[in-house]
């Protein structure tokens, strides 16, 4: 059959809009962009690291819009002046006094190999798709694995993020404890389960029950005590509440670094609890996972060997960029019987085999999450590694010592790993809450120093988080005097 002429196409018109096309991508042009946006990176390290910008932009939501026009309709500007503006405007994590969020500060190396990862953007979900990120992620996950104390049997998987790992996670307990056929009936006729959980777990292992449909009702929080970790004996009365409730508990989930005070759980007792009850146990590790790494203090998480799944982020103490979580599961089984899904054009075999991700987790287009972690261990090794948990967790004990020497000051608890709780004593009869808000608002402001606050036992504390090679106990000192001033 012959084309009409009316959708007849000309191939030299086609080439000629090819051709328009191909002039972004020409290597010349692209290497000239990469020299500019070294440039303009390198010039914001090295005045971050000076301290020689604020930490923080120190804006409102408003005029920080309006300094952003509709990128359609503003004039046309080079790549080096968005850039620049771009950095201008955000939050200088190397910056000495960047102490307030769980955010790493990664080494320069990965902004090379987020340049290279980025053009090449193969989908890391499938083999043919990915065939180096997927063999690097084999190799990353079996390291952590063996860091974590699991055996051969142990398996895993990389993804974006600790929520997003914790759903993972729960999911795969949900198959193993309440029951296969929810993948395939829903829940409607299974029997009511709880998921006993600290009552400073981190919120997205709530939201993940809620997600999963076993309901907000399903989580029975469990008592901590005066460093905020799980009391002794609160898991039995919770496991005796979920039962008078009418709930089967199937699951604990504890904690290996809180997020508000980085305090640990008991594992090994929660591990004893739970082959007692025959639950599954789910450790958030996501920030303190990364103590395994290091020989004074992976003993905070003695016990993680048995757990049944764990979640630990790299964008956190390994100091790679957003994101890059590990969900590992003590028994390969259960990974591999998470998701119960095929499709013919994407991934045909009963089977979860190790080189298609894709049928292991949530994402399909699945980013080289792998590459910064793979290509620091190979270029600065383990132990740079490890040396940066040692420093950020030393410091962290020196500063509590810095606080506890000041009487102006009151410290929570004593850190077990780099975050802080502290707050400035208020005068008699004063609000010390809105003291610390106050407080916290001013300094920031001021952008020497960039701190977060939160709220536990009903009182509001200043919290800061320390992530950042270039802090040095002389700095946690002057945010001291700021906070005294």
């Amino acid at each position: 059959m012959s084309t009409s002429p009316a959708h007849a196409h000309d191939e030299a018109a086609l080439d000629e809009q090819s051709a328009r096309l191909l002039r972004a991508y020409d290597p010349e042009i692209f290497a000239s962009q990469s020299a500019a946006a070294a440039h303009v990176v390198r010039e914001h390290l090295a005045r971050a690291m000076a301290a020689e910008r604020p930490v923080w932009p120190c804006t409102s939501p408003e005029d920080m819009l309006a300094a952003w026009p509709d990128p359609t309709s503003a004039p046309a500007a080079d790549l080096e002046q968005v850039l620049e503006q771009f950095l201008e405007g955000s939050t200088a994590q190397h910056h000495p006094g960047f102490v307030g969020q769980q955010l790493s500060t990664p080494p320069p190396l990965a902004g090379p190999v987020a340049l290279v990862s980025t053009v090449v953007n193969n989908s890391a979900a499938i083999f043919e798709g990915a065939p180096v990120a997927v063999a690097m992620e084999r190799r990353i996950v079996a390291w952590m694995n063996r860091k974590a104390g699991y055996g051969d049997d142990g398996a895993g998987i990389l993804t974006s993020g600790g929520s997003l790992g914790a759903l993972t996670a729960l999911l795969a307990m949900r198959q193993a404890k309440v029951g296969e056929d929810a993948w395939r009936d829903g829940l409607a006729r299974a029997e009511p389960v709880a998921v006993l959980m600290s009552s400073e777990a981190h919120y997205c292992n709530r939201r993940a029950c809620a997600v999963l449909g076993l309901g907000s009702r399903a989580v029975i929080p469990v008592a901590v005590d005066s460093r905020y970790a799980m009391a002794p004996g609160a898991l039995d009365t919770a496991y005796r509440d979920a039962r008078a409730q009418g709930l089967r508990p199937v699951a604990v989930v504890a904690n290996a670094g809180s997020t508000a005070t980085g305090s640990h759980d008991d594992l090994g007792a929660a591990a004893d609890f739970c082959a007692q009850h025959d639950l599954w146990l789910h450790v958030d590790a996501a920030h303190g996972g990364s103590a395994l790494l290091s020989a004074r203090y992976r003993e905070a998480l003695r016990g993680i060997e048995r757990a049944d799944s764990m979640v630990w982020d790299a964008h956190k103490m390994m100091l790679m960029p957003s994101l890059c979580t590990a969900v590992l599961f003590r028994r390969a089984a259960h990974l591999d019987a998470t998701f119960r899904q095929q499709a013919s054009y994407l991934m045909a075999e009963d089977d979860a085999p190790w080189y298609q991700p894709a049928s292991r987790n949530f994402e399909t287009t699945k980013p080289a999450l792998v590459l910064p972690l793979y290509a620091t261990l190979r270029t600065l090794g383990e132990g740079f590694l490890a040396e940066h948990v040692e420093y950020a967790y030393d410091l962290a004990r020196a500063f509590a010592d810095e606080v506890e020497r000041q009487p102006e000051f009151e410290l929570l608890v004593r850190p077990e790993s780099n975050i802080v709780c502290f707050r400035r004593r208020a005068a008699a009869g004063a609000d010390g809450d809105a003291l610390q808000l106050r407080l916290r608002e001013s300094v920031n402001r001021a952008g020497r120093f960039f701190i977060m606050r939160t709220t536990i036992g009903g009182a509001t504390w200043l919290r800061v988080v320390l992530m950042n090679p270039a802090t040095r106990l002389s700095h946690l000192r002057q945010l001291l005097d700021e906070l005294t001033r």
